[in-house]
């Protein structure tokens, strides 16, 4: 840091953090955010899923702290909303390192015999990549805790609805877009089993799954119409 004159982070919520423990100007300079359109939608056939089916899309990568991206809400919130309704499929793209793996466990449990929740393993270029996204037809992130949300801004870009806790650096940018859906969330103390950060004296979201499944519920429903 002594040889830097100014911090610059894509979000108010950031420099808060980053303001804190430091004394240099801390700057908001959001990312510039583009999609590739001109890349058509993946073949859902590849990932057995089925055209007229309501299709989720969550890409999460856990190999440092499972907690701040918070896996499990996410098949709750699915279960809750959809059951194990066929024509309701939620893919996690899902990154693991070794010692995460755990994690992958436990999702397959939660998850059961249920057909219409899958994780997502293989690694893709950037095409690939924007080719997945473009698939869905909504986007969920139940995170603790974002940055910026890079994600959560690009299935916004391409005009697919985003269910997202409503907390950290998407509220900045969230509600400009009509198709955008913030779930409520309560603040908790920071626990994660990798201790991440070293500092533990904080808290961050917890989203509340139940308005979650109501708002995909109410996302899909829109689709059918």
């Amino acid at each position: 840091m002594r040889i830097v004159d100014e911090v610059w982070t894509p979000s108010a919520f950031s420099r808060a953090a980053i303001r804190d423990a430091s004394t240099l100007p801390v700057v908001v300079v959001p990312h510039h955010v583009t999609v590739d359109l001109a890349i058509p939608a993946a073949d859902r056939a590849a990932f057995d899923v089925s055209a007229s089916a309501f299709l989720g899309i969550v890409i999460m990568d856990i190999k440092a702290c499972p907690e701040r991206k918070n896996p499990w809400a996410h098949v709750e919130a699915w279960q809750k909303a959809f059951g194990d309704r066929a024509d309701r499929v939620l893919l996690i793209k899902l990154r693991c390192s070794s010692a995460t793996q755990v994690v992958e466990h436990e999702l397959r449990e939660m998850i059961g015999a249920a057909g219409n929740i899958r994780l997502v393993q293989q690694d893709f270029s950037d095409a690939e990549q924007v080719a997945f996204q473009r698939m869905a037809d909504a986007y969920l992130s139940l995170h603790r805790a974002e940055a910026y949300g890079l994600n959560i801004r690009e299935f916004l870009e391409m005009g697919t609805p985003v269910v997202a806790t409503h907390w950290s650096a998407n509220t900045e940018y969230g509600p400009d877009f009509a198709h955008y859906h913030g779930v409520r969330a309560g603040l908790v103390r920071y626990r994660d089993w990798m201790g991440h950060y070293p500092d533990a004296d904080f808290s961050w979201a917890d989203a509340d799954t139940d308005h979650a499944a109501m708002l995909l519920r109410e996302v899909a429903g829109r689709r059918a119409c």
